[in-house]
């Protein structure tokens, strides 16, 4: 975060004799940084906005990464800030920072719909969320891509697996953390039996805090916890990704073309119809625990000795220009 802070303060140190566009970055993650440098590049003077939420009027955007979360104190500033900013004539921009696959632009859209420009990170996000758009909705939709800062190197000889951020009982009714740990058990006990893996989770914290790191240390010795450490540079080298949410590691994982399953229990929030298609069978919605345990020993079967059956999906994108490029 200090780092991010310091890149920001040169950034907007380089851009502050720019005057041709003034684009104003709320929140902003460092996924957004190309985008910062090239702005200044193009003469656009940026800012940031951090604590004091007032948009001056001379801004031409307003920018912002930040999704809804109904558990957020800063929602209601920020809904009521998205407001006055339309209706002081500034354009508001929303960028989906990361990519999901999942059906969750009903609980979203209400959200997205406050901004007039929107920029999803490939073309089946754009053009879902286009298909649930009302006639009266303003709102253009766009998409970019999320810049990677590695590519798919030389192979180690590990499987890598990512589960999906514990909620703290906000989600029960889809997924809840229990349910979670279940399944999780059952997923270590399986790569255990195979070559080595890396579970990546989040730093461990007395708010974060994992009991799968006890269960692998207990029951899995062939399993190596990671909690520090990029995981984009984890896939890069990874023999193979299993993970249980068809997010931003799954999207990154196939763009490098690494061998990738996605297990998602049928409880949990489904995959969108059209991102099926997509991502064929590297995407497997289980009912029970047998029919998990089943398909994933198929798919690390396929890994080390039939290699040919592995699926290989291509996410299409065909990024658009920045509203202050154009």
């Amino acid at each position: 975060m200090i780092v991010k802070r310091i890149l920001i303060f040169l950034l907007k140190l380089l851009s502050k004799h720019n005057r041709e566009k003034r684009l104003l970055f709320l929140h902003i993650d460092k996924c957004l940084l190309p985008i910062i440098r090239k702005a200044i590049k193009d003469k656009c003077r940026v800012d940031f906005l951090w604590k004091d939420l007032v948009v001056p009027d001379d801004t031409d955007y307003f920018i912002t990464d930040i999704a809804q979360d109904l558990d957020d104190p800063i929602d209601d500033k920020l809904l009521i800030l998205i407001k006055e900013t339309r209706d002081k004539g500034i354009k508001t921009v929303y960028f989906e920072h990361g990519n999901r696959a999942t059906t969750h632009f009903g609980s979203d859209y209400k959200y997205l719909n406050l901004f007039d420009i929107i920029y999803m990170g490939n073309t089946e996000s754009k053009e879902a969320l286009k298909a649930i758009s009302r006639p009266e909705d303003s709102s253009d939709i766009r998409e970019w891509k999320r810049p990677t800062k590695y590519k798919r190197g030389k192979a180690k000889d590990y499987i890598l697996y990512a589960s999906q951020f514990n909620n703290k009982n906000k989600y029960d009714q889809l997924y809840s953390d229990t349910l979670k740990y279940r399944n999780n058990r059952e997923i270590a006990l399986m790569l255990n039996w195979y070559k080595k893996t890396i579970w990546k989770m989040l730093p461990k914290s007395d708010e974060q805090y994992d009991p799968m790191i006890d269960f692998i240390s207990n029951y899995c010795k062939n399993i190596e916890v990671r909690t520090k450490g990029s995981l984009e540079k984890l896939l890069s080298h990874a023999i193979a990704f299993v993970c249980d949410s068809p997010s931003t590691s799954y999207y990154d994982a196939i763009d490098m073309g690494v061998p990738t399953l996605c297990l998602r229990p049928a409880t949990a929030t489904p995959m969108r119809d059209s991102a099926k298609k997509m991502f064929g069978g590297t995407y497997y919605r289980y009912k029970d625990l047998n029919s998990m345990r089943n398909r994933l020993d198929i798919f690390l079967k396929n890994v080390y000795y039939n290699t040919n059956l592995l699926e290989y999906p291509i996410i299409k994108r065909s990024p658009d220009l920045m509203p202050w490029e154009e």
